[in-house]
């Protein structure tokens, strides 16, 4: 479909590319690869060279490039629209065609062609991969500030900043999307959406969850009246798992619950999995037996869905679920569910999040592995405080108090879940290492770049699996 979009035309007819491609593949100049369902299509690196070298001395490289673009946006914005069970394939797509989205942008931007960046970037906002290496240059190219769709632009990158940890710029780019949208009487509610879900990010980077569950509550409500139902049922299931954070199931509950509700009444699997996980994570406390009985059932929907577990993507639910785990103090599971969102959070360049999660896998194999622990407790303080150190400042401020609350809030009157299981850890260290070799092995972990890290991780939970096994 993808070559004959865009190699079919003057002067080959698209009903002809199939079998010229076929040709290419059976004398070995093209590598065809199964891909689940479809087969994918691709040149090693030399005959790409020597394509790119033939196409240039006919002047097709501009024609085909701009086809090659142009098909691509619509594949982003036909798979950013699908909703209920069509969501687990069109993720997958969506993923997999980052590459193309990429080159696609980049052309977009090489050529100056702001209509068509901003139509790309747009239409593939759902694809955390392609968004964390999107050329931002787009919003700088001339006549930008100008075009209807360069505040969701601004608000979409405001989301990514927040997702990377980048506070500062996140809040500031909040604010240019608003004043955009003012400037030039857009009502796009997208932008509101956005904006509110960016500032949720810089709040929960904060750790001010607090602060960040209102954000998420007001952009679901945005959501809600636009019409965005998908949207809606993420914003709610981001209050919730921030109230659970604060320590605050009784709030979390009704989010959740409407969550799950939403998400069943689309049919979208990996909604309904999220929010099983999250209204499981209410409700530890008062009805535990109930959650896990939840958990399973989000474990069960997750094991139909296939490999869409290691997409990075996915790697916020899973996250989900390691925390409610933890909260059952269920630790097998916790270590199952780890090492995916590990690689992903680190891969998408997520490090506030990655550092609460080594903070549960720590506590998790602190009875078996108390060195490995020790290293991911210094690790994860760097990881979660480094927003903190470098996006803190006025605009950070005024993001994360909007609420009326303060960074690692707990307003609410509870402990949050993952500080209190950092404090579980800690006593647990201190008795089987000793205070003066914790501290250590702590500054070891804080001084150990981000790759080492990951690293020491998914060693530790290969072991603490292998000896649960035996």
């Amino acid at each position: 479909e993808g070559a004959e979009a865009v190699c079919g035309g003057d002067p080959i007819e698209p009903s002809a590319v199939f079998r010229l491609l076929s040709g290419l593949v059976d004398r070995s100049l093209v590598v065809a690869e199964q891909d689940g369902p479809d087969t994918r299509y691709r040149l090693l690196e030399t005959i790409r060279e020597y394509a790119e070298e033939r196409l240039a001395e006919h002047d097709e490289t501009m024609t085909l490039r701009s086809r090659h673009a142009e098909h691509y946006y619509n594949v982003a914005r036909t798979l950013s629209e699908s909703a209920g069970p069509d969501q687990i394939e069109a993720g997958r797509r969506l993923s997999a065609e980052h590459e193309n989205l990429l080159a696609g942008s980049a052309h977009a931007v090489d050529t100056g062609d702001v209509d068509l960046a901003l139509r790309i970037l747009t239409a593939a906002a759902g694809n955390p991969a392609y968004l964390t290496r999107f050329p931002v240059d787009a919003l700088g190219l001339e006549g930008a500030t100008e075009h209807p769709l360069y505040p969701r632009g601004l608000a979409i990158a405001a989301v990514n900043a927040a997702w990377q940890g980048d506070l500062q710029a996140a809040e500031e780019l909040c604010e240019a999307a608003l004043s955009a949208a003012g400037r030039l009487d857009s009502r796009d509610s997208y932008v509101d959406y956005c904006v509110s879900s960016a500032r949720g990010g810089v709040a929960l980077a904060l750790g001010a969850f607090t602060a960040a569950a209102a954000h998420y509550e007001q952009s679901a409500k945005i959501a809600r009246s636009a019409g965005l139902l998908q949207a809606a049922a993420r914003s709610l299931g981001s209050g919730a798992v921030n109230h659970l954070l604060a320590g605050d199931h009784d709030r979390a509950l009704p989010l959740a619950t409407e969550g799950l509700a939403l998400a069943r009444r689309l049919g979208a699997p990996v909604l309904i999995v999220s929010n099983l996980t999250l209204l499981a994570g209410a409700l530890t406390h008062q009805d535990p037996e109930q959650a896990r009985a939840l958990l399973r059932e989000s474990s069960q929907i997750r094991a139909t869905l296939g490999r869409v577990d290691r997409d990075a993507s996915f790697s916020y639910v899973l996250v989900q679920g390691a925390v409610v785990a933890a909260g059952l103090e269920d630790w097998d599971q916790v270590l199952e569910l780890a090492s995916g969102p590990i690689r992903g959070l680190h891969w998408l360049g997520e490090r506030p999040r990655l550092g609460r999660l080594l903070n549960v896998v720590a506590r998790a194999i602190a009875p078996v592995d108390a060195e490995s622990a020790a290293l991911l407790q210094g690790a994860a303080g760097r990881l979660t405080t480094a927003a903190l150190r470098e996006g803190a400042g006025s605009a950070t401020d005024r993001t994360a108090t909007s609420s009326g609350a303060r960074p690692a809030d707990t307003s609410t009157g509870g402990v949050g879940l993952i500080e209190e299981l950092r404090h579980q850890t800690t006593d647990l260290l201190q008795d089987s290492l000793g205070e003066p070799r914790l501290r250590e092995l702590r500054a070891e972990g804080e001084a150990m770049d981000d790759d080492h890290v990951v690293a020491v991780a998914l060693g530790a939970i290969t072991r603490a699996r292998a000896g649960a096994l035996e």
